[in-house]
């Protein structure tokens, strides 16, 4: 056993006992801890679960799918219906498409009178979208111009609400002054960022029937299902690169997956930040307190500092004796609080219904914040300590 591994035995030895003999005054520096590394950890397990759980949910939208805005500089884009099918035909990569022309609206039920959003689309819409049919059916390209419409849940539930009855399949509603049969009615969809859409609070109607609600029925949006083996950032390009050169008036506004899931990445980041900064704060507080502790122990251990200099102890002895007593104060904080902010993480996870994914940043983070505290606001109660006159601490009592 070496002399050094030894001197190290020691002091922790000496540390742990001085520990237990002031335990009262300690606990009081523990809570500190604890408290502001549980408030560290627990953030970090709450953004990291938030972010997950907006991933996954947006993830079940499909990661496959692209939302395509077309404008024009000059005001009508003049886009096609046969000009999407040559499209779709001619750019590699694309597995399905619907035309989309979106506006808002008016429901009427009798008295109950609605502002909705009236999509007009393809039948591939609906698989696009992952939108599913609760009750009824979707409508389908060969309706053609027939007037059918699928209500979003919440506006068939508001119906229901005013009516004080369900909605029946071949009930008659009105849009925008046209009387229109309901087929179907939509499960709850969460809302799609990629396709921009909350289906929820919209009405769909055949394509080919928008002219009956609608002034303007130019092809405004596209919803794109990409091939399992294409890569949309190419799909992307090249749907770019076919608007340019059909028409170099066209501004395609293109939203692909991969750009919503950066986007919440970068939200829940600056979130996590936020909140780890009012973390710190509390670990900030608890800090001073281990120095006030550590402070009120170099006064207490007046004499004994001065017995250790004047036996031999050097005045970096007496500094590894103090940092040592902070650092056991910290990690046993660390620890305690770890535990502590890992069960609130799974707590607000339980309540939030999530499944809880603990943050890989958790125990690292705990271990670097307990050595960093212990350090920092250890340091100068021990350096005080050790530059104690050795003849006026030993006349202390």
């Amino acid at each position: 056993m070496t002399p050094r591994y030894t001197i190290w035995k020691n002091t922790f030895i000496e540390t742990w006992r001085d520990f237990h003999a002031t335990k009262g005054r300690n606990l009081l520096a523990l809570i500190g801890i604890i408290i502001g590394t549980a408030a560290v950890i627990a953030t970090l397990h709450y953004s990291h679960n938030a972010k997950e759980e907006a991933i996954s949910q947006f993830s079940k939208l499909g990661t496959d799918v692209i939302g395509l805005s077309i404008y024009s500089t000059k005001g009508q884009s003049n886009f096609s219906l046969d000009d999407a099918k040559q499209m779709a035909s001619e750019v590699k990569g694309i597995r399905s498409y619907s035309v989309v022309i979106g506006s808002s609206g008016t429901i009427r039920n009798g008295r109950l009178l609605e502002n909705t959003q009236i999509l007009a689309v393809s039948q591939d819409y609906y698989s696009i979208s992952r939108s599913k049919i609760a009750v009824g059916r979707q409508i389908y390209d060969l309706d053609g111009y027939a007037p059918f419409v699928v209500l979003g849940k919440s506006i068939a539930d508001k119906i229901a609400d005013f009516t004080a009855k369900p909605v029946k399949m071949g009930d008659k509603i009105t849009l925008q002054g046209e009387s229109f049969e309901v087929v179907g009615i939509l499960d709850t969809t969460p809302p799609n960022s990629v396709l921009m859409v909350d289906l929820n609070n919209s009405v769909l109607i055949a394509f080919n029937a928008a002219r009956r609600v609608m002034t303007d029925t130019q092809v405004s949006n596209m919803a794109i299902r990409i091939a399992a083996d294409a890569d949309e950032k190419e799909v992307s390009a090249n749907l770019q690169l076919w608007l340019s050169q059909k028409d170099p008036s066209l501004i395609p506004r293109i939203q692909t997956a991969q750009q919503v899931i950066e986007t919440i990445d970068a939200q829940m980041r600056i979130y996590a930040y936020l909140l780890l900064g009012i973390g710190s704060i509390s670990l900030l507080v608890s800090g001073v307190g281990i120095m006030n502790v550590m402070l009120i122990s170099v006064l207490e251990r007046r004499h004994e500092i001065g017995l250790r200099r004047a036996i031999g102890a050097t005045q970096m002895d007496i500094v590894i004796l103090f940092l040592s007593n902070s650092l056991i104060l910290c990690f046993i904080g660390a620890f305690i609080g770890l535990l502590t902010g890992t069960i609130a993480g799974w707590f607000f996870a339980m309540l939030s219904g999530w499944s809880f994914a603990p943050s890989i940043l958790a125990l690292p983070l705990g271990i670097a914040l307990s050595i960093v505290v212990g350090l920092f606001f250890g340091i100068y109660p021990a350096i005080r300590a050790s530059k104690l006159d050795i003849v006026a601490a030993l006349r202390s009592e």
